[in-house]
C-alpha cells in the first residue's frame, strides 16, 4: 500500500507545480489601449483636455482625445473611429468592447485591462505620460498635445530665459 501512495504522489505534485494555464499569463496590451489609458489618466490627474498624443514607442502621432469632468471620463480614438469613457474607476473601450479599470493615486494611476487581462501603472509628469505594461515588462512614453484653451505646459513649468 505504501508503494501505491509513493507512486501517485509525484503525479499530484506535478499538477500542483505545472505552469498556470495560458489564460492566466499576462498579455501585452495593444498600443491603442496604452494610448487610451495615457490620455485618460492625463485628463483626470491634470484636469486638462488631451487633444492628441505622440507615441514615442511607435514614433507617431495618435489621434486620441480625452477629458474629465468630475469622476466621468469621455474620449475618442480617431485612429480607430472608437469612443471610450465611463465613471471612474471603470472605463469602457467601445472599439475593443472591453472594460479597463483606472485607479488614480496622486500623480499616477494603476489598473487592469480586461481585454488582455493585463495590469499597468501610469506616471504623469506633464506633458509626458509613462505607462508601464506588466505583460510587456516595459515602459511606454507618450507626450500630450493640449486642447485649445489650456496653457502650454512648457510655459507653466519653466520660467522665461533671462535676457
Amino acid at each position: 500500500m505504501a508503494a501505491t501512495k509513493v507512486a501517485t504522489l509525484p503525479a499530484r505534485w506535478a499538477l500542483l507545480l505545472a505552469p498556470a494555464p495560458s489564460r492566466c499569463h499576462k498579455a501585452r496590451m495593444q498600443s491603442h489601449t496604452r494610448a487610451l489609458i495615457a490620455a485618460s489618466a492625463y485628463s483626470v490627474i491634470t484636469g486638462k483636455k488631451a487633444a492628441g498624443l505622440y507615441d514615442h514607442a511607435l514614433g507617431e502621432h495618435r489621434r486620441i482625445a480625452a477629458e474629465c469632468r468630475g469622476n466621468r471620463v469621455q474620449g475618442v480614438d480617431g485612429d480607430r473611429s472608437a469612443t471610450f469613457g465611463g465613471t471612474l474607476p471603470e472605463l469602457y473601450d467601445d472599439g475593443d468592447k472591453a472594460f479597463i479599470s483606472l485607479e488614480i493615486e496622486g500623480s499616477g494611476a494603476r489598473g487592469y485591462d480586461r481585454g488582455t487581462q493585463g495590469h499597468y501603472t501610469v506616471e504623469v509628469a506633464d506633458p509626458v505620460i509613462r505607462v508601464y505594461d506588466y505583460g510587456a515588462a516595459s515602459w511606454f512614453a507618450f507626450e500630450v498635445q493640449l486642447a485649445d484653451g489650456d496653457a502650454p505646459t512648457s510655459v507653466e513649468k519653466f520660467p522665461a530665459a533671462p535676457k
